[in-house]
């Protein structure tokens, strides 16, 4: 099984944490949001451990755009 396929996993079991989890509109990459406390889902559960353990940081625009689309978007233009 994949690495993805496990985060996927764990959020299905924890819907909970979804609202952690971005997912880039153009390229559909998905990461945890920077911005999530160290605790998530009371102060000895272990969500947020998990969802770093299978998830990278992904920093999304106001538009749902990853970084890295962003670069792509302006070369374009």
């Amino acid at each position: 099984m994949k690495h993805l396929d496990k985060g996927e996993e764990y959020i299905k079991a924890f819907p909970t944490f979804k609202k952690w989890i971005n997912e880039c509109m153009c390229c559909h990459t998905k990461g945890y949001n920077p911005s999530m406390p160290e605790h998530i889902g009371g102060e000895y559960s272990t969500g947020a451990y998990h969802i770093k353990k299978y998830f990278k940081p992904l920093s999304i625009n106001k538009d749902g755009l990853c970084e890295q689309c962003v670069n792509i978007q302006k070369k374009l233009i």
